[in-house]
């Protein structure tokens, strides 16, 4: 008759894999990043079935190109006159090395899943940097 041998865990083994679970654990983070400098796009979609409120809208596209200087850049201003990425898993991106006290072209869209349409327009940003928001209304193909 064969005895069967069982895996046993030191407890000093048991105490590192429990302090390595919390630190990776709590790097998670649930948040998402506040906004300091630049330009930061937010994308969201309007949920019908939710009694119309907006939730995140991840990994829009997201462009944005600098059209000219309202007046000189400030002190936190970036040297960045272009962009082209995507929102994040909480639906923003953040241009923080914008130069700001300018005039942006910022294309935002479209997304295929749920279908939204681009927008595009002008934005201001003032030296303190700019938060755009895009707002989606699902267009539904039948």
């Amino acid at each position: 008759m064969r005895t069967q041998k069982y895996f046993r865990i030191s407890p000093v083994m048991l105490l590192l894999f429990i302090i390595f679970v919390s630190v990776l654990v709590s790097s998670c983070s649930l948040t998402p990043p506040s906004f300091k400098r630049g330009i930061r796009i937010t994308s969201e979609e309007n949920v019908d079935t939710i009694g119309g409120q907006y939730v995140t809208l991840p990994y829009a596209p997201c462009v944005g190109n600098y059209s000219s200087a309202i007046g000189p850049p400030g002190p936190t201003s970036g040297n960045s006159r272009r962009f082209n990425d995507y929102t994040d898993g909480f639906g923003i991106y953040d241009e923080e090395e914008a130069v700001t006290n300018a005039n942006w072209l910022i294309s935002v869209g479209p997304t295929f899943s749920p279908r939204c349409p681009p927008a595009a327009g002008i934005v201001i940003v003032p030296i303190e940097g700019e938060t755009v928001k895009y707002r989606c209304h699902p267009v539904f193909v039948f």
